[in-house]
């Protein structure tokens, strides 16, 4: 055995592809979005949640890109 618990997680997977990142506060501003999808990107998670009401301006910022935009009802 070569010390390692957890051989699994030392693969070369991109566990990032499989991140939802997400900024759901109510207090959130359109710059934070801004922010938080470059982050997406740079990162690139799978994708980026937002609230409702900013949907349009991420969706906006991730053309092009890998990142997928998600939201929440309720």
């Amino acid at each position: 055995m070569d010390g390692n618990l957890y051989p699994f997680l030392m693969k070369d997977i991109p566990y990032n592809k499989y991140v939802d990142y997400a900024l759901l506060k109510p207090t959130v501003t359109p710059q934070e979005i801004t922010k938080g999808c470059k982050e997406a990107i740079k990162h690139e998670f799978m994708s980026f949640f937002v609230p409702p009401g900013y949907v349009n301006l991420a969706v906006h910022n991730l053309k092009n890109t890998s990142v997928k935009v998600g939201t929440v009802i309720g």
